[in-house]
């Protein structure tokens, strides 16, 4: 989940709530075709991807990158009755560390891909709330 038609990239403001959580992972199996004209979509599978496990979030965090230089990470959005929620995210917490890390020492896809780690790992997150830091801790687990 990166900067798409949800976000408005001027303002940096979630502007409408759409996620392709299943949608990506799946279509990176498969060699895809627009015909635009004939109105038909074509799907073929690639032969190495094709029966690789597909690795999940299992937070239930919406993250998007923000700031001047997209420098920060934070959450544009949390999924009810997910690890996110029972752990206490809300819209608009800056992600700061995770057990103890940085996260100026991690790229987004590094960040979003330990949401996607076995469930039952927890990780403790230090979050900027509107200047109040706090400390989340969140158990991962499958979202459906």
């Amino acid at each position: 989940r990166v900067f798409d038609s949800n976000v408005d990239s001027l303002t940096m403001k979630v502007v409408d709530q759409k996620d392709g959580l299943i949608g990506n992972e799946i279509l990176k199996h498969f060699k895809c075709v627009f015909d635009y004209p004939n109105k038909q979509f074509y799907m073929r599978p690639y032969h190495k991807n094709y029966n690789k496990r597909v690795a999940f979030d299992r937070s239930g965090l919406g993250l998007i990158m923000v700031g001047k230089q997209l420098q920060q990470i934070m959450v544009s959005n949390v999924f009810d009755n997910s690890p996110g929620s029972e752990a206490g995210f809300i819209k608009g917490d800056l992600i700061k560390s995770i057990n103890g890390i940085s996260t100026a020492f991690m790229t987004y896809t590094g960040i979003v891909n330990r949401f996607k780690n076995p469930k039952d790992k927890k990780y403790k997150v230090k979050i900027n709330r509107q200047g109040e830091i706090l400390t989340l801790e969140i158990r991962l687990r499958n979202l459906i």
